[in-house]
């Protein structure tokens, strides 16, 4: 039946994308969604500026928790974000082809925007490890590239510093071993590497563009590898100029197939200012929320510890002294400084985050 459901998504998107212009450029923005932030929604609009894409898609990490549905949350959640994405990129209202897919039009051009559960489809264990989300997006990429006549030079996939920095962590733990160790992601896709709130430029170190350690996971093997495969400067400037283009060359170690290509994808730098966005603290704010709607009192440990997180220092203090009401207006504004109406509203009426979660209902 899974095998079914992802063919079967693979089919609709294929028929959407008839109306999109033949290079089908696809930019796909991962994250576990939980939930959907303003800064992906800002993230998405200036790369489809940037890359000037014929698909974005939306691709939910798979987030398997008691109470969140069999980790669907974020499926659904995307696909209610579907039209903040149209809306806050200055595109065209979103003509929802189904649940999943719409299209939207820049500068006179067909754009599909598409938030699908090809990960959730997959992913054969049902789990959350980044090990296995990344074992179902190798098998992912090259599905999506056969069904859609695309090659791996067109795929751009926006990755955050941090995840960059942990790659061998994602997959085998052998890095010479291109069926499955994390240099086979460079077999499929071009890399967009952005930095998240907080880090320094993208990770940069002075030695090399991405900082690479032990503490991220990298053994000695696997450092020397990537200093080669990645060279310390820039091939060519992006026309786009916050754009930065890393052309990549294979280390003799890789285990190089004969099917495979000789030459592997680019690593993008994306210089880019993070929004002051955290979905901890959102969710945090969401479950002070629903804590003081059952109880008046502000003396719970834990309603505090969430207040905390979701305010900064200085609203925390002040909302101490705060009347109940006072205090939910703060948080309103704070959640709606965060993220969009409708996945507000999508959250809402799902009663999402909470410790026990109701049904799904969109």
């Amino acid at each position: 039946m899974e095998k079914f459901s992802f063919f079967f998504s693979i089919f609709i998107l294929i028929q959407s994308l008839f109306a999109v212009a033949s290079s089908q450029k696809t930019l796909i923005l991962g994250s576990s969604f939980q939930p959907p932030t303003k800064a992906h929604l800002a993230l998405a609009c200036s790369l489809i500026d940037a890359i000037d894409p014929e698909v974005l898609l939306l691709l939910p990490t798979p987030t398997y928790k008691p109470g969140l549905e069999e980790g669907l949350t974020p499926l659904l959640l995307s696909q209610v974000a579907l039209e903040d994405f149209a809306f806050e990129c200055g595109l065209n209202k979103c003509d929802r082809l189904d649940g999943k897919h719409c299209l939207v039009k820049k500068n006179k051009k067909n754009v599909m925007l598409s938030a699908s559960n090809f990960l959730f489809e997959l992913n054969e264990h049902k789990e959350t490890a980044l090990r296995e989300s990344a074992k179902a997006a190798i098998r992912f990429l090259p599905l999506l590239r056969k069904e859609l006549g695309i090659e791996p030079k067109d795929i751009f996939w926006i990755a955050g510093a941090d995840s960059a920095m942990s790659l061998p962590r994602w997959v085998d733990a052998d890095p010479t071993n291109l069926g499955g160790g994390f240099f086979s992601l460079f077999l499929e896709a071009n890399w967009i590497v952005v930095p998240r709130s907080g880090d320094m430029r993208v990770g940069l170190n002075k030695d090399h563009p991405l900082m690479i350690s032990q503490e991220w996971g990298w053994s000695p093997l696997a450092a020397k590898l990537w200093t080669e495969f990645m060279p310390a400067e820039p091939a060519r400037d992006h026309e786009h100029p916050k754009l930065t283009v890393y052309e990549t060359h294979w280390p003799e170690e890789l285990k190089l197939r004969p099917e495979q290509p000789k030459k592997p994808c680019s690593v993008i730098f994306y210089d880019w200012d993070s929004p002051e966005i955290s979905s901890t603290a959102i969710r945090s704010c969401l479950k002070a929320q629903y804590m003081l709607e059952k109880s008046p009192s502000k003396s719970s440990p834990i309603l505090l510890q969430h207040l905390d997180t979701c305010l900064a220092a200085d609203s925390f203090k002040e909302a101490n002294s705060m009347e109940n009401s006072a205090l939910r207006s703060r948080l309103d504004e704070r959640l709606s400084s965060m993220v969009s109406k409708n996945v507000l509203q999508s959250i809402y009426q799902n009663k999402l985050y909470e410790e026990k979660s109701s049904s799904l209902k969109l």
